[in-house]
């Protein structure tokens, strides 16, 4: 069993990630998404090109670039979503 855990993309000054100035929970939505959808491929490439595109400040990300290094090292991409 592993377990990985993050509460995705943290916006603010305070996180250093201010992209968006208005419809800010709509857009972090979108970015939050683009980084699920990714996870969900079981791709680490499509996940750090996500992360690469957008900026996400994606709590917990080294944890979501390990797991899906063992999804593909062990061939496990069949596995149900």
């Amino acid at each position: 069993l592993v377990v990985v855990s993050s509460d995705f993309t943290h916006h603010g000054a305070s996180y250093g990630y201010k992209v968006f100035e208005t419809n800010i929970l709509k857009n972090v939505k979108l970015v939050d998404s683009l980084a699920i959808e990714s996870i969900s491929s079981k791709s680490l490439d499509a996940f750090e090109s996500a992360l690469k595109e957008t900026g996400a400040t994606i709590c917990g990300q080294n944890a979501i670039k390990i797991i899906l290094s063992l999804l593909q090292k062990n061939d496990f991409k069949n596995l149900p979503n």
